[in-house]
């Protein structure tokens, strides 16, 4: 009968906690790609302020008389001026926000690289304040073992030698 049953009971649980351990890496891996598309999202639209297409009917002159004819290289050059000045106006300002976008989006991470290594300092102090506090603590107790240890060493010799003094029989603590 197992073999017309592949799936025990015990495989489908195993089955069970590998989907979920998949599940867990697979919405890291997706929150980190809905970042990455964020970011390629943000930066799309950075591009497309910078390749907005400008109106240049401003450039256009009216050519059919024959007055404006003789003209027209004249007032053709003299407006494509103020239309190229625009058109540079308009890059450097799509340059500078997208500058100050980029700006922003570092300062943000900045800032969450700053929490989190102010949780980890904090974590370290803690540590380094209870490592101090076992520290202090060993030295107390060290300090009464070795008292402990001088007034048994002082006792061994004091009955040493009185025992010595009455003929070694006696044999006193104090």
């Amino acid at each position: 009968t197992d073999e017309s049953r592949p799936f025990t009971i015990d495989a489908m649980l195993s089955n069970a906690n590998n989907n979920q351990n998949s599940g867990k890496n697979l919405n890291k891996e997706n929150s980190q790609q809905q970042q990455q598309q964020q970011q390629q999202q943000q930066q799309q639209q950075q591009r497309d302020r910078l390749i907005k297409p400008i109106d240049l009917s401003i450039t256009a002159t009216d050519t059919s008389s024959p007055i404006n004819e003789q003209t027209a290289s004249l007032s053709s050059s003299s407006s494509t001026l103020p239309a190229a000045a625009a058109l540079n106006f308009f890059h450097m300002k799509n340059m500078f926000e997208l500058t100050v976008e980029s700006a922003r989006l570092r300062e943000k991470q900045l800032e969450n690289e700053i929490v989190d290594l102010r949780t980890e300092l904090t974590k370290e102090q803690d540590c380094r304040q209870k490592l101090e506090h076992d520290i202090l603590e060993m030295r107390r107790v060290r300090s009464v073992l070795v008292k402990k240890l001088k007034r048994l060493n002082r006792s061994s010799l004091t009955t040493g030698n009185r025992s010595n003094s009455n003929g070694g029989t006696k044999n006193e603590s104090s």
